[in-house]
Formats: C-alpha cells, sequence, structure tokens
C-alpha cells in the first residue's frame, strides 16, 4: 500500500493509513495525506479552492478502492 500519490507533501513517508503528519512532527495520524490536505483547505468552499478539493477527492477515492480493495480480499471458509 505504498506509493508517492498517496501523501503528496512528502517523498519520504507515503503509506496510505500510516504516517507523519506534516503539522506535527511528533505525532502520526490515520490517512496523513487527507488530513492534511483538509487542513490546508480549512473552511474554504470547493468554489474558493477547486484544485485543494480536487486532491481530497482523489485521495478519497484511492483510500476508499484500497480499503474495498482489501475487504474482497477476504473470503470466509467454513470448516468441513
Amino acid at each position: 500500500m505504498m506509493m508517492m500519490i498517496y501523501f503528496p507533501s512528502s517523498l519520504i513517508y507515503s503509506h496510505i493509513v500510516f504516517a507523519p503528519s506534516s503539522s506535527d512532527n511528533y505525532a502520526s495520524s490515520s490517512f496523513s495525506g487527507l488530513t492534511d490536505l483538509l487542513e490546508s483547505v480549512g473552511n474554504r468552499t470547493e468554489s474558493q479552492s477547486p484544485l485543494e478539493w480536487a486532491q481530497i477527492k482523489q485521495h478519497l477515492a484511492v483510500i476508499a478502492f484500497r480499503i474495498q480493495s482489501a475487504g474482497s480480499s477476504l473470503h470466509t471458509y467454513s470448516i468441513v
């Protein structure tokens, strides 16, 4: 699950789920790329910051796809 597209502000940490936050060097957060984008957009609407909101939508789509892919790889096996 590591690719550069998931965490655009950092070339060192690129994990989709766990990585240090760019706003807090001592803590990590889940989905740091998305969290950092949401913090950067603040209270601005999509019409005020269309590029940032496009990145947020892209990150959400990638996260949803990866979670769905991981979930679909799980199988239920019955013990006979």
